[in-house]
């Protein structure tokens, strides 16, 4: 398999040190679009700093599912991902990948999951939905 980073890598490097990011593939934004970039991956794999808050939607995230990709995040972010997501520990990434590989049909499966989950939650749709919802509610 490829890894490929996309965006600004400066953070990473300076926490794991440029030798670490080497094997991987690092595309700029000003060299390929993110929807160019979602054409060459099948798994978005986030792995969020600790010092970020884990109970809060991360937008390229969304934009993976919204792509059709499966996303694998820690399994920490159970309760924000729900069902949309894949959850595993770093050491589990390989074999999560194998196993959705070996399954074509549960690939698909999951990446509908993402997008539905896009759709009916984070959505614009679902915004002003859910505003209308909030401010029809003392009616």
């Amino acid at each position: 398999y490829q890894t490929k980073f996309y965006g600004n890598l400066a953070p990473a490097r300076k926490k794991f040190g440029s030798e670490n990011v080497t094997f991987a593939e690092i595309l700029s934004r000003g060299e390929i679009t993110l929807e160019e970039f979602f054409a060459s991956i099948d798994f978005w794999v986030y792995f969020p700093d600790s010092r970020l808050c884990d109970h809060k939607v991360w937008q390229p995230t969304l934009e993976a599912m919204q792509a059709g990709k499966v996303v694998i995040v820690p399994k920490k972010l159970k309760a924000v991902y729900e069902d949309a997501a894949v959850y595993a520990d770093p050491w589990e990434v390989e074999l999560t990948i194998q196993k959705f590989n070996a399954a074509p049909a549960k690939y698909s499966q999951q990446a509908w999951r993402g997008r539905r989950f896009v759709e009916e939650k984070h959505s614009q749709e679902s915004f002003i939905s859910r505003l209308n919802a909030l401010m029809h509610a003392e009616d």
